[in-house]
């Protein structure tokens, strides 16, 4: 039996992507439903794919191989970071330093990895990737971060969801419509209001506006849907409800506005315009990786560069040379993450 493991335990959209890529092609190279585990995804999640019911820590002492795969979850955010280094530790540490002890054979297949401040999250970072087959980390930073712990086996890929294809759909394409994709909380809700305002300054009344989270959390409030109706006449809210859908919804439109490292990954490979207003450096790492960091702005630090947003906005806007083509040896690196993995489990028999 393959176990995966990543961060699969709520329907988050880039997160859900990963499991049905490495699922569909575990079961490319063979293997079936009875042979994929996904211990402790979510139940909407599992729905998405076709894989063993087994469940929970004892998946893990009857796998043949353990693919820990995608994701940034070795790298905190920048709020709540006692809760965040308690669930990386119980979600990741605990089944990696399981997996060690049991002797099996684990990889990590394009996992993000830095900044972490416990020295504890720390220690238990290096023992793992240490006992692994390999950590293939999706960008420079990650992994210099992890070779500067004194960690070994580390080397580099890309992001694997960035070649990946299935999701494209470029006949239904409308350039006149924006997908305002800036699900953000509360304590950010005046950096939102200056956001929405600066996008209106550039792109007019004649826009169609499409406001939608890329996630299921029913509770969440969707400030940016209020900020949004303020400026355009024509703003439709779209509720999320899988993945898939969140594709073709992103291939509809011609520009994309997002806080989300995968939504704009997703939306520069069907053909759309991006601006990144990041939370999590990540994407920093991602647009400068494919040259196109100018079109990247952290969301903390809006307020000290309004001016250069909106003239790098109206360029976006007017570029009619804009290059959708990512760099190749981005894309060749990702495809890696897949050839590794086939390389790391085989074919089933």
């Amino acid at each position: 039996m393959i176990v995966l493991h990543g961060s699969y335990f709520g329907d988050n959209f880039g997160d859900s992507l990963f499991v049905i890529q490495y699922v569909e092609h575990l079961k490319s190279l063979g293997y079936t439903d009875g042979e994929i585990a996904l211990p402790f995804a979510g139940q909407r999640v599992r729905t998405y794919v076709d894989v063993s019911p087994r469940r929970g820590v004892h998946t893990f002492l009857s796998a043949e191989k353990i693919v820990f795969f995608g994701g940034g979850y070795f790298g905190e955010r920048k709020t709540q970071i006692t809760t965040w280094h308690l669930r990386f530790l119980i979600r990741y540490g605990f089944i990696g330093m399981i997996s060690r002890a049991l002797g099996k054979k684990y990889i990590f297949l394009g996992v993000g990895a830095g900044p972490l401040k416990w020295g504890l999250t720390r220690a238990i970072v290096k023992a793992i990737v240490n006992g692994s087959e390999g950590f293939y980390a999706r960008d420079e930073k990650s992994e210099k971060f992890l070779k500067g712990l004194g960690a070994k086996n580390v080397f580099r890929t890309t992001d694997s969801l960035i070649h990946w294809s299935k999701h494209r759909d470029l006949s239904n394409k409308d350039t006149k419509r924006i997908l305002l994709h800036l699900p953000v909380k509360k304590e950010f809700e005046s950096g939102l209001k200056k956001l929405i305002s600066s996008i209106a300054s550039v792109f007019d009344d004649s826009y169609e506006i499409v406001i939608a989270n890329d996630f299921y959390k029913p509770s969440f409030e969707s400030l940016s849907l209020h900020y949004a109706r303020l400026h355009w006449s024509s703003v439709t809210y779209v509720e999320y409800s899988n993945p898939r859908e969140f594709c073709n919804l992103i291939n509809s439109c011609g520009f994309v506005f997002t806080v989300k490292l995968h939504v704009g990954i997703v939306a520069l490979s069907s053909g759309s315009k991006v601006f990144n207003t990041y939370m999590h450096e990540k994407s920093q790492r991602f647009y400068r990786q494919i040259g196109k960091e100018q079109y990247c702005f952290d969301f903390r630090k809006l307020d000290e560069s309004t001016q250069k947003l909106v003239e790098a906005m109206a360029t976006l806007r007017d570029d009619d040379n804009y290059s959708y083509d990512l760099p190749q040896e981005v894309l060749r690196l990702s495809k890696l993450n897949m050839s590794i993995l086939k390389d790391f489990v085989g074919t089933s028999k």
